[in-house]
């Protein structure tokens, strides 16, 4: 039996202005102690009173509106190069309270960009062995840090959605992950989602090929797509 051809049916940078901006200053310096203690960031005090972005619970519900014209969903996937600054509800909930029947649920991180790729892999991998129908993978991105930490970009809330599946879209051609580059001890925090995004502003008559590298670990990414059919 011939394998399914994945397609990318959608790139979507979600819109995020119309949302409320979330403010759990509880939970927010809940996760300021926690980075303290278990990554090794001094707390100089530097962290702002409140959180003055989007939550990643927040852009989930986001995409979880705009899924709702994609039919069904059997695999989700969330992809962050930087951790949530609000944890105090898991994604996983939110997916199983508003999809149904229960997709597959993965997060990636630990990866920095290149764990949008991996999830492309796995989605493609369960798509074109016939385990998914169509699966999604959310890229996300917030601007809740401290002072202190050098993102090495202008700080930002962004959310784009990847749907892919068997219907018309763009021929996902290839998708690589590397490794054999030298780790950076003191690299930035590099976010992901302008990447994506400029995929879903991008022609769809024209192939595109992105490409991701993580320098905390060495890894780097590819991902070619075709034009859309």
């Amino acid at each position: 039996m011939a394998a399914a051809a994945c397609r990318l049916e959608a790139a979507i940078d979600l819109p995020l202005d119309g949302i409320a901006v979330s403010a759990d200053v509880r939970t927010f310096h809940r996760y300021s102690m926690g980075v303290s203690t278990l990554a090794g960031i001094e707390d100089t005090g530097a962290w702002p009173e409140d959180a003055p972005g989007l939550s990643y619970y927040q852009m989930t519900e986001a995409a979880l509106d705009e899924l709702a014209g994609h039919g069904r969903v059997d695999a989700v996937y969330f992809t962050a190069s930087v951790p949530d600054c609000q944890v105090s509800q898991f994604l996983s909930q939110l997916v199983a309270r508003r999809l149904t029947p229960l997709p597959h649920v993965l997060g990636l991180t630990d990866q920095g960009p290149v764990a949008t790729f991996t999830a492309l892999r796995l989605a493609r991998r369960r798509i074109e062995t016939g385990e998914a129908e169509r699966a999604a993978v959310l890229v996300l991105e917030h601007r809740m840090f401290p002072s202190a930490v050098d993102l090495g970009r202008d700080a930002a809330d962004r959310a784009v959605l990847l749907v892919l599946g068997t219907g018309p879209g763009r021929p996902v051609e290839s998708v690589r992950i590397a490794t054999g580059r030298q780790p950076q001890q003191d690299s930035t925090l590099v976010a992901p989602a302008a990447v994506w995004a400029a995929l879903a502003r991008a022609p769809e008559n024209e192939p595109m090929r992105l490409t991701g590298h993580d320098p905390g670990t060495g890894l780097a990414g590819e991902a070619v797509f075709g034009a859309r059919t």
